[in-house]
């Protein structure tokens, strides 16, 4: 399968540098470079890409508001994937609501493209209408950058006033999203969310207790035990098989 790219970057370096990156990967063919929002809408009107790699620093407008447009049936006919290619990694949160299919923070290497490619490859291969918003890996900024956290890893999440914190064995992460915003991404058949503060991954949990009015508490691999909210005990029990 060929993969038509459209480049939206404003400098010529950096689009010197994907290109050339690019000629690596043979099913890939850069079908037009431009600089702005207006000009990529109408590349995506035009020429209907596949593909398209999207700085998010542009003049004029910021590249998100190209995703948007594009959602919202600006560019008519099936919605390319998008994979966002910026120096910011304060962005990536907003880009993965945006269900981007990666972000590539600058400079990136030979290798890492090709992941990302990789992952453009499967995303076009499944080609769903409405693409889920769930991730195999959550964007987790950190000093610096963008740190990619494997959904396997994590064994909860918990919010903390306007944060959440991410438990992935020992370690732990604080980031700015909103308990809802973990929620779709994380996948629906690996977690479940017990309370208002709560999600946890199904594999960590090895009993449950139902408790009075209709809850339910669930002790997890360590040995923890929680409770789940009233509302949510339905669908703890439909996420365990009972």
């Amino acid at each position: 399968m060929t993969i038509s790219a459209l480049i939206v970057e404003d400098e010529p370096p950096a689009r010197d540098r994907l290109r050339e990156m690019l000629a690596d990967h043979p099913d890939v063919v850069v079908t037009a470079e431009v600089g702005s929002v207006p000009a990529a809408m109408a590349e995506v009107v035009r020429e209907r890409p596949d593909l398209i790699f999207l700085d998010i620093a542009l003049p004029g407008d910021e590249g998100l508001t190209l995703v948007d447009l594009i959602g919202r049936g600006r560019g008519g006919g099936r919605v390319p994937a998008v994979v966002c290619v910026t120096a910011y990694a304060d962005h990536a949160v907003r880009a993965f609501d945006a269900a981007v299919v990666d972000y590539l923070l600058k400079p990136f290497s030979r290798e890492r493209l090709a992941d990302s490619l990789a992952r453009v490859r499967e995303h076009l291969r499944v080609g769903a209408a409405e693409p889920s918003r769930a991730v195999r890996r959550l964007p987790i900024p950190v000093s610096g950058g963008v740190r990619f956290l494997d959904v396997r890893r994590i064994d909860s999440v918990r919010a903390e006033r306007n944060y959440v914190r991410v438990l992935a064995g020992d370690q732990r992460f604080l980031v700015r999203m909103t308990m809802k915003q973990v929620e779709d991404r994380l996948p629906a058949e690996e977690f479940v969310r017990v309370n208002r503060s709560l999600i946890v991954q199904l594999d960590r949990v090895v009993e449950m207790q139902p408790l009075a009015h209709g809850e339910v508490q669930l002790r997890l691999a360590t040995g923890e035990l929680v409770a789940s909210g009233r509302t949510y005990a339905p669908r703890v029990r439909e996420a365990l098989g009972l």
